[in-house]
């Protein structure tokens, strides 16, 4: 009997290890028949094994834009690439061509840790057919399809009918320009048997822009099912959409039941709708649709920070934080339309006091205004990169810093403090987006007031008082008291120059054009050198 259980033992340990493999990507060749490049080692995974794709090649970056390279189709495959360089200990860089990177379908498992993807000219991951997908620790840069086509939604990733998580994940300069919005991420849903659900946590979108939703857009499509959302202890900064929701953009027209997308402790700053005259949205806008027997909307907002969103901002400039269609009482097309958005709304701090989803809210929700012109809110404010020239400086943001690229608070932020750590029913983060924990009365927005930002070697809270600008490559700062350490990082947090400065004397940068941060004493500003 004992010989036989060690029998079994020694079998389910071998089964085992035939139900998991790892394969090696060992050249950054891009050619299907060279034994260890990516494509020979993805064309190798022909079943469902449990496969993890490793990096063990001289060199931090793959050009994925050969002949070749015409897309990697995932049916029925569960994988994990672990992008950490084992030669280099340092993320891989996949950039890309004219085509997608990964399609996933045929209820494909996939998950990608540690790496950075930027440069694709077409979505760059793309998935259907009840997929897993999850993406942790990695960097989305530069990654459009720009055609304005239907199909063209999601500039990182089009999200149908799956499970998609995000977490501590950076999102820059991505662009989808198809009707259903999302310039980082499109979600949908169409014909399906599972609930599928979409999870963005401690995530950072800048810059992204869409013709709905600048950084995320979800649709949910009268197919039977509602799907589930939830956002929690993300920044949205400088994010742009030409329709509706400078950041995210959600609507739905399902009749099975009332979708309720969750957001919560996100920072969502700079944000612009540049659509002319109509409040749709320079933050978030919601729409249920008031056809026959579509259920309302049911957002929870919840601890979130909203300060100088805009639409139309390059005529009227009003602010404009969150748009509902529809409310109690509003009007369309001269009729009054049913109420469509039931929002739970809790601890949110707004600064657009004019929009009606502000104005009708409870108050004993405890919801309040800010004034970025005169409440101590963020650390650091700059400029709205949309707004780059404009002497007058009309639209300010706040500055971003670290490698995650957060809009820090003030040591005295009005913010501090004012946020729920429990509500029934809502997940609510027990740490902030850096990963700091959170205490019984927990601030509003995405991170808490820190000493650090952690990562990149930008330490002490960055403070306002001191203005920074540049000509190019030559940089000038007033209000210094002589002269002052210049230290100046890209945006994946490295060091690429450290200086001095003075007063209103002019510093020459060495670096490449591009965007950085240069911290000067214990205050942050970006930089666009051109």
């Amino acid at each position: 009997m004992k010989k036989s259980t060690t029998l079994l033992c020694v079998f389910a340990l071998f089964s085992g290890s035939l139900m998991a493999r790892t394969v090696q990507v060992t050249t950054a060749e891009m050619n299907a028949a060279t034994e260890g490049s990516l494509l020979q080692v993805m064309a190798s995974i022909t079943d469902a094994t449990e496969t993890t794709v490793e990096f063990n090649f001289d060199g931090e970056t793959l050009e994925y834009n050969t002949e070749d390279c015409t897309g990697i189709d995932l049916d029925k495959k569960n994988v994990k690439f672990d992008g950490l360089n084992k030669k280099t200990g340092t993320r891989v860089t996949i950039v890309g061509g004219s085509n997608y990177f990964l399609n996933l379908s045929g209820e494909s498992n996939v998950s990608i840790e540690n790496m950075i993807v930027k440069g694709f000219s077409a979505i760059t991951f793309k998935m259907s057919g009840n997929c897993t997908f999850s993406a942790t620790n990695c960097q989305f840069i530069d990654n459009r399809d720009p055609k304005n086509e239907s199909g063209n939604n999601g500039g990182v990733a089009r999200i149908n009918n799956c499970n998609a998580s995000f977490d501590q994940c950076y999102f820059y300069n991505n662009k989808g320009m198809g009707s259903y919005g999302g310039g980082a991420l499109c979600f949908y849903n169409a014909e399906s048997t599972v609930v599928p659900s979409l999870r963005v946590t401690n995530c950072t979108f800048e810059y992204n822009e869409a013709v709905s939703g600048g950084a995320i857009g979800i649709n949910v499509l009268k197919k039977g099912v509602v799907p589930e959302a939830y956002i929690a202890n993300c920044t949205f900064a400088n994010n742009t959409c030409s329709n509706r929701g400078g950041a995210i953009y959600m609507q739905t027209a399902e009749t099975a039941g009332s979708f309720a997308p969750v957001v919560v402790n996100c920072t969502f700053v700079g944000n612009l709708n540049n659509i002319t005259n109509s409040d749709d949205g320079g933050a978030i806008n919601v729409w249920a649709r008031t056809s026959s027997g579509v259920q309302p909307m049911r957002p929870v907002f919840i601890n979130n920070l909203f300060a100088e969103n805009y639409y139309d901002p390059w005529y009227t400039s009003p602010l404009n934080d969150v748009k509902a269609f529809y409310l109690e009482g509003d009007v369309s097309g001269g009729k009054e339309q049913p109420q469509s958005i039931i929002a739970v709304c809790k601890n949110n701090y707004f600064a657009a006091a004019n929009d009606k989803f502000y104005q009708v809210l409870d108050a004993d929700d405890n919801n309040g205004l800010v004034d970025f012109a005169t409440d101590a809110i963020f650390a650091a404010t700059e400029q709205n990169p949309w707004d780059e020239g404009d002497p007058d400086y009309s639209h300010m943001t706040a500055t971003l810093v670290g490698d995650m690229r957060v809009a820090m608070i003030d040591e005295n932020s009005v913010v501090i403090g004012k946020g729920l750590k429990s509500y029934e029913g809502v997940e609510i983060p027990a740490t902030d987006q850096l990963g700091n924990a959170r205490p019984d009365a927990p601030a509003v927005g995405a991170v808490e007031y820190s000493a650090s930002v952690g990562g990149s070697g930008i330490q002490g809270a960055v403070k306002n008082g001191v203005r920074v600008w540049n000509q190019g490559h030559v940089v000038y700062a007033a209000g210094l008291d002589g002269e002052v350490a210049a230290n100046v990082y890209n945006l994946t947090g490295g060091l690429v120059y450290a200086g001095v400065i003075a007063n209103e004397a002019a510093l020459e940068l060495p670096v490449e054009n591009g965007v950085y941060v240069i911290v000067i004493g214990k205050t942050a500003h970006k930089l666009v050198v051109r």
